[in-house]
């Protein structure tokens, strides 16, 4: 598990913490003035509670220290990565006395090499890298390096940096799992687990011995002293604990440990919204596999042998309902918004998963292809909506009778800089989710839902977040009855925990977490329903009314708006050429950012329900699945789009004509369809005005009075894994 604790140190500060043991002892050893201070000042302390604040002192607070075990590390002379080779040379500067002024370069055999296992950064170049291989230059400080895996393609100049952040991880393995206990009395340090640790890391006795060491010379009369690590009876929280003394006193000092100091995983990840500060997001952990836990349509088997062929059915062991054309649970849904986080299976089972949802006779065969999903492995969520119809009370499906009808949704996405192997692991449907194998990183599809919710995991074939970039996600189109983000918070407490696992509080799969008081706090809301402290960087109310031929438009806060661009007030879109001070200039009213033409006549007899072609296939008319209002020439017609092809080619069907008073007329190809939806209205004191510069318009359902309300969301949102924090 990854530890909750954060502390907001950087990349580099917190890998080289996780390595702390052994570097504590070079830096004890060599180094540490304050420890010899200390030591001097042991006469006028009680001795036993010094030591045992030092010991503490040394693992605790080490992780601030910036000292790189080999010096400075270097590529050494202009090298060119093919993307094909696994080679890097690297040059080491190490002094003979790093504390002095004056640097006298160690060279020959003087010089400490690299070992076969560190683990090593280059700058500019995504992940992390295991040395496989080394290679020195004789009477030299230049090493080639042998590693892991093939180095990205890139160029490499003489003097790049290279950053060892790791020493031998598995040698502190055994102390980070509580599997090593340090009784100082004793010669050498001792396993709790001789399946797991059979011997003691060289790293941990180095350790054990200079305490011991210390304490025999300052406390020769002791009988007991121990350093171990434990977990917290009441929070359970892992606290290292130092109990120095004999059978008539002893000295027991305690302090939480960050015990991902010994993982190479960050602890949390954070997305990036346009125009927002980024936002931290805890990863849900889980002990089922994505296919179990959120199996699309009660679809959940297993190949076999290999990845096609012969399957077994395993819908029997998911812990949630079959959903009718529809992914399983509910609790991670929220309705009108898209959800998305990462999530981690922390399960023991290795499998190769036939995809839950595909279809290859229907779609495609490049939907069916075995996943195999190991221990540790991560996937990214995307979830639209909620499932809700309280119309039918069907028992076979997930309970449906909360209040409110969440009608139906739509929304056009693509995904990028997804990994090599990445992988569509849950479908919603087969004719929906990705449409097309995920291809240079990327994929694009669509969802259509009506009545339910809708979701797709793709699996990222890694375990490591440090192999992975920045994974984008991007509205191409306006989306229906969707209008906000959430993200899974932080620091939350179990809520990184998944569905159904010990101390989740996602519940299980009828669970309903903004129904309960009170409401969930495990999410971050972007959008209609933001934090107060979000709401200022997306909108800001009008600061006076104004009627619809008004152009300067004064708002509250006009910082959050470019100098020029669009916003939208209430349904109208709005363009601008100036700001002065809160005031936006040049406005052009009921401005038409979605120029589209007709690709076909419209003869006045053409009845409702016929369907016409627009001009270009692919081009946003900036009408949602769900409808709208569009003016052509003196004609005002609502719309809508009949199913998921006409959505792809842009195929409107014209659903009621000479709406709002105007009369049935001939149109011909090429007339200029305007969207009626964002024309030029009144708008009253303290409404919203939002910055679409970075945003998407987005359409609800229809009221009442005819009016498809228009909102607005964040475009795109980024997984900004490149600023992932190990020990925060």
């Amino acid at each position: 598990m990854w530890n909750k604790f954060k502390k907001g140190v950087s990349l580099i500060e917190a890998l080289v913490a996780m390595f702390v043991l052994s570097l504590i002892t070079l830096a004890y050893m060599n180094s540490s003035n304050t420890f010899i201070r200390n030591q001097q000042n042991l006469i006028d302390l009680d001795k036993r509670d010094q030591i045992a604040e030092l010991i503490l002192q040394g693992i605790m607070e080490y992780r601030k220290n910036k000292v790189d075990h080999y010096g400075t590390a270097t590529v050494n002379t202009d090298q060119t990565m093919s993307g094909e080779t696994n080679t890097i040379q690297i040059i080491l500067t190490q002094c003979n006395d790093p504390e002095a002024e004056d640097c006298v370069i160690l060279t020959g055999d003087d010089v400490i090499p690299p070992k076969l296992g560190d683990v090593f950064l280059i700058d500019g170049i995504k992940g992390k890298h295991v040395i496989d291989g080394i290679e020195p230059t004789d009477g030299a400080r230049i090493y080639t390096l042998t590693t892991d895996k093939l180095i990205s393609e890139s160029s490499l100049s003489n003097g790049d940096g290279i950053t060892f952040i790791a020493f031998q991880k598995d040698e502190m393995i055994c102390f980070a799992n509580e599997f090593v206990i340090m009784d100082l009395t004793e010669d050498t340090p001792t396993s709790r687990n001789a399946e797991e640790c059979p011997s003691v890391p060289q790293g941990v006795q180095d350790l054990h011995t200079y305490w011991q060491n210390m304490i025999a010379t300052e406390l020769p009369d002791v009988t007991i002293a121990k350093v171990e690590i434990e977990e917290d009876s009441i929070d359970k929280d892992k606290i290292i604990k130092v109990t120095i003394g004999d059978a008539d006193h002893t000295t027991v000092q305690a302090s939480k440990i960050n015990t991902c100091i010994f993982s190479f995983m960050p602890s949390t990840v954070k997305f990036t919204f346009p125009g927002l500060d980024p936002i931290e997001t805890a990863i849900m952990e889980g002990t089922e596999s994505p296919v179990l836990h959120y199996l699309a349509n009660g679809v959940a088997a297993t190949y076999n042998n290999g990845n096609s062929g012969a399957t077994t059915n395993r819908a029997g062991d998911a812990s949630c309902d079959k959903v009718q054309a529809s992914t399983c649970r509910q609790n991670y849904a929220d309705k009108n918004t898209f959800t998305v986080f990462m999530y981690k299976y922390n399960g023991e089972d290795t499998q190769t998963w036939k995809p839950s949802g595909c279809n290859a006779a229907a779609v495609g065969n490049w939907q069916c292809p075995g996943v195999e999903v190991r221990e540790g492995d991560l996937s990214i969520w995307f979830i639209f909506d909620h499932y809700n119809n309280n119309t039918n009370a069907d028992r076979r499906y997930i309970d449906r009778d909360y209040p409110g009808d969440n009608g139906s949704g739509q929304l056009t996405f693509r995904t990028n800089n997804l990994p090599d192997d990445a992988k569509i692991l849950v479908f919603d449907d087969a004719s929906e989710s990705c449409l097309s194998p995920i291809t240079g990183g990327s994929c694009t599809g669509l969802y259509w839902w009506r009545g339910a919710h809708d979701g797709l995991v793709i699996h990222l074939d890694t375990d490591d977040v440090n192999n992975l970039s920045d994974i984008q996600l991007e509205i191409l189109k306006v989306p229906y009855d969707v209008n906000q983000w959430r993200v899974l918070k932080a620091n939350a407490g179990n809520c990184s925990v998944a569905s159904r696992d010990n101390g989740s509080l996602h519940g299980d799969q009828h669970f309903r977490e903004e129904l309960e008081d009170p409401p969930s706090s495990c999410w971050t809301y972007i959008g209609k329903d933001s934090a107060d402290d979000l709401l200022p960087k997306l909108m800001s109310p009008l600061a006076n009314a104004i009627d619809d031929n008004i152009l300067t438009l004064t708002v509250d806060d006009a910082t959050i708006f470019p100098t020029s661009g669009i916003v939208q007030v209430g349904n109208e879109e709005i363009s601008y050429t100036g700001k002065s001070g809160n005031t936006l200039t040049g406005l052009v009213r009921g401005f038409q950012r979605y120029p589209i033409t007709l690709g076909a006549d419209i003869a006045q007899g053409d009845a409702n329900n016929s369907t016409v072609q627009l001009n270009s296939v692919g081009n946003d008319s900036g009408l949602a699945y769900g409808g709208g209002y569009v003016k052509i020439n003196d004609e005002i017609i609502k719309v809508k789009y009949l199913n998921t092809p006409n959505i792809q080619n842009n195929i409107i069907t014209l659903w009621q004509r000479a709406q709002f008073g105007t009369n049935k007329v001939d149109h011909n190809t090429g007339d200029v369809v305007l969207n009626y939806d964002v024309r030029a209205t009144d708008h009253s004191i303290d409404a919203p005005v939002w910055d679409i510069s970075n945003s998407i318009a987005t359409t609800m359902n229809e009221t009442y009075d005819g009016t498809y309300v228009r909102e607005s969301m964040k475009k795109s949102v980024s997984l900004n894994l490149s600023s992932a924090n190990v020990c925060q």
